[in-house]
């Protein structure tokens, strides 16, 4: 039986993510999950904050990372603390409707205090692509932007 993932970088052999509070949270479930692994889920967890996660993992995509988004209003300190939660370490910044106005990057907080609120420091001038249509589409939009 192969248990490669589609995107070849997951591992062969099973994986599953001990039942521990501590562990086996959404982020870790999810990225266990990309990754052909299992998670097992602590059983001192309610039953609907469970139900809740597992409706959350399902409807992730099976290769991409979920972002994390913050408000504008959010701190430098807020994105400083979740930043290094994802690979991409670029967290993105969504309005009310939860469209994204911006990104922050670790280096975007140079010379701000961590009371900073991100409107004041992310990066606006955003290219937004579909992921659908694939990475030769995606390359060719951005390199003509």
């Amino acid at each position: 039986m192969d248990l490669a993932t589609p995107d070849g970088l997951g591992t062969t052999i099973p994986v599953v993510v001990a039942n521990m509070t501590a562990f086996a949270g959404r982020r870790m479930a999810e990225t266990a999950a990309r990754r052909g692994g299992l998670t097992v889920l602590p059983q001192e967890i309610p039953l609907d904050v469970s139900a809740e996660n597992l409706r959350h993992q399902k409807s992730r995509h099976p290769v991409y990372e979920t972002a994390i988004t913050l408000g504008p209003t959010e701190t430098v300190g807020a994105a400083l603390n979740l930043i290094h939660k994802r690979a991409h370490g670029v967290p993105v910044v969504v309005d009310d409707d939860r469209r994204h106005i911006g990104i922050f990057a670790e280096r975007d907080a140079a010379g701000f205090d961590r009371f900073t609120q991100l409107k004041n420091v992310m990066k606006g001038d955003l290219v937004l692509v579909n992921a659908r249509p694939g990475l030769e589409e995606i390359f060719e939009l951005l390199r003509r932007t």
